[in-house]
């Protein structure tokens, strides 16, 4: 795994990893550098700032400076706050999760993380400790429902550029998950070394779930690009790159709708038929034949009817009922089924 080595120097403290890839973190820093490596207790009597920085700074910080970037960051979120629509009810909480949810994309990319954490426990002293450090493309979809919704198109233009970045060939399949910068391969490793949040472990770097087979991803990352094709119906060039993506997901669709799959909880053993993922796979048709009729008069719509209405619906019914589940199936899925009929 490489080791990280931290150094004092008279500006800064820099952590550098020794490992395949080289990298750096600098600290700059008014209090004794030496105590905050340390640890030590620091008495405060003034104000004193502590910032990392990816690259190393021409010039350090001064208080002075530090202050006049909190104000601005403080400006920043006070406009961003301000585009944010106001609700009757709940205001207050939608208001932070809002901002929870922008401070999980990451603008250079637009890739929306699930988290910015890893290895917290579900559970204290068990073993379920997931690293959510990356973009799931179901989770990121939802999201972007929400986004939309509260006005924030940038946020969404830069995930639909991620996803269209994420698929350079026709024939590429989609993974159910991707690194912030698009990385494909996330392969789990654990950090013995480490005790665990609570002596939970195993700590975990990398998500093994990458390689598995989810197939309600399909359903809902097409209603997000129909929702986006909707709401911008004029823009031909972006909406030629997505009409690719979606005749892709038909096809993939059309090939494993039929097979079992993880499904959405990400059983970790063997693949299973989930109602969920049967009733998502109608749902990327659905969504995909509504495309076809906003952006070429529905041409490609017709081939694609028979296998929405006799095929992956009938099956997604059937295997509801089939298990006597029904009920609790329709309280799972209630609000996508509002939204497909």
């Amino acid at each position: 795994m490489g080791t990280t080595n931290t150094y004092v120097k008279n500006d800064f403290v820099v952590s550098v990893v020794n490992d395949s890839k080289y990298d750096t973190l600098y600290l700059y820093t008014d209090l004794d550098k030496e105590k905050v490596v340390a640890g030590s207790e620091i008495i405060l009597t003034k104000d004193h700032f502590i910032t990392i920085s990816y690259n190393e700074k021409i010039t350090a910080p001064k208080i002075e400076n530090i202050l006049f970037e909190f104000e601005r960051t403080k400006v920043y979120w006070l406009n961003w706050c301000f585009k944010t629509p106001s609700f009757k009810h709940y205001n207050e909480q939608i208001l932070r999760s809002a901002m929870t949810l922008k401070l999980l994309s990451f603008e250079k990319t637009g890739a929306i993380l699930a988290a910015a954490t890893t290895s917290l426990p579900e559970t204290i002293g068990e073993e379920r400790n997931w690293d959510y450090r990356f973009c799931w493309i179901r989770d990121a979809s939802m999201v972007i429902k929400v986004i939309t919704k509260l006005g924030h198109d940038k946020i969404v233009k830069n995930f639909i550029k991620y996803i269209v970045d994420l698929i350079p060939d026709k024939d590429e399949k989609l993974q159910i998950m991707y690194g912030i910068s698009g990385e494909k391969m996330l392969t789990e490793k654990t950090l013995e070394h480490l005790a665990g949040y609570e002596g939970s472990k195993p700590v975990r770097i990398g998500n093994a779930a990458f390689t598995q087979k989810q197939n309600d991803i399909y359903g809902i990352l097409m209603d997000t690009i129909h929702a986006e094709i909707e709401k911008y119906t004029h823009e031909d060039e972006k909406h030629e790159e997505l009409w690719s993506i979606v005749k892709s997901i038909v096809w993939v669709v059309n090939k494993n709708w039929k097979f079992a799959d993880k499904g959405i909880w990400e059983f970790r053993h063997e693949d299973q038929h989930f109602t969920f993922s049967k009733l998502l796979c109608w749902v990327a048709v659905d969504r995909a034949i509504k495309i076809s009729e906003l952006i070429q008069g529905g041409k490609s719509a017709a081939k694609w009817t028979l296998l929405r209405a006799l095929g992956i619906k009938i099956s997604w019914i059937m295997l509801g009922m089939k298990r006597n589940k029904l009920l609790l199936n329709l309280m799972v899925l209630n609000t996508w089924m509002l939204q497909c009929f």
